[in-house]
């Protein structure tokens, strides 16, 4: 038999308790890309993530596979990804 305990608001983390035994239970969204450039697409995808996930873990490639070159430095697009307000 299980109970569902939920911490602060309920949306993180979640914890289930079995008799003596309990553990946390957290929902966690990886998005991977190569955002060159990052576009409304992907800010709509990490918007929606957040919403249903208590963390989103995002990971920019330095290329995308389909492509022989890039558009910006790896360097700026990860500066982009981390100076963005979600």
């Amino acid at each position: 038999m299980s109970s569902k305990i939920k911490k602060g608001d309920g949306n993180y983390p979640r914890l289930r308790k079995w008799g003596f035994l309990a553990e946390v239970v957290m929902k966690i969204a990886i998005f991977g890309g190569s955002f060159d450039p990052i576009h409304k697409g992907h800010l709509e995808i990490i918007k929606k993530a957040t919403k249903i996930a208590d963390k989103v873990i995002v990971i920019p490639n330095y290329l995308n596979p389909l492509k022989n070159s890039f558009s910006a430095p790896a360097e700026l697009r990860l500066k982009w990804l981390k100076n963005h307000r979600w």
